[in-house]
């Protein structure tokens, strides 16, 4: 017995009567708080009865223990295929509704959604796109690679120590240090005497 007073068997599913009972109420437009008062049922299992109708049409519990895959008729996977096919795009739930409404499968033997799912990706090898980088844009490694090359320079070039090119890229915004000197950041700093008084920089 029920905390409502209403008597059932423990792990069993609610008798086929008392299904159509809450169908045929909720239809009427019974609440299915007030529906689980009259007939003494638990809310939640009368919540779980109209569910299942929306979804799927039928009043027929589930089987008992959970569900195991079932074996996917081949003229449904020859369905599933010609979907894809047509559309690419298309949802798993949209296919189960177009398997319904082509007379394909019918309310109850219509696979779910999970199992559509696993039909596109194992039967039809089907597998989502995944985030990648573009093609055209270059990669760290290339990135590095072509700014090595870049900056590469002739035998002349290495001969000078501050190139043409280097002075005109990168300027003197940075000091350079060699073994058989040791050059501080003033040397840089241009001297106030060699440019006129009136130039504002």
């Amino acid at each position: 017995m029920n905390q409502l007073g209403g008597i059932y068997a423990n792990g069993r599913p609610l008798p086929a009567h008392l299904r159509e009972c809450i169908i045929q109420m909720a239809a009427s437009g019974t609440k299915p708080c007030q529906i689980s008062r009259q007939l003494r049922i638990s809310h939640g299992c009368v919540s779980k009865i109209l569910s299942r109708y929306r979804n799927t049409g039928s009043i027929r519990p589930g089987k008992i223990g959970g569900s195991k895959p079932k074996k996917s008729l081949p003229q449904v996977v020859t369905a599933i295929a010609i979907y894809k096919h047509c559309r690419p795009s298309m949802f798993s739930w949209e296919i189960r509704s177009r398997l319904i409404s082509d007379g394909v499968c019918s309310a109850f033997n219509v696979p779910s959604i999970s199992s559509i799912s696993r039909i596109i990706r194992t039967k039809l090898g089907i597998k989502k796109k995944t985030d990648s980088t573009d093609s055209g844009a270059l990669t760290i490694a290339e990135t590095n690679a072509h700014y090595r090359t870049a900056r590469s320079f002739t035998k002349n070039e290495q001969k000078n120590e501050h190139t043409d090119s280097l002075r005109e890229n990168t300027g003197y915004s940075f000091i350079l240090h060699d073994s058989n000197s040791n050059l501080s950041f003033m040397n840089f700093m241009p001297n106030p005497r060699l440019y006129p008084s009136n130039l504002n920089c």
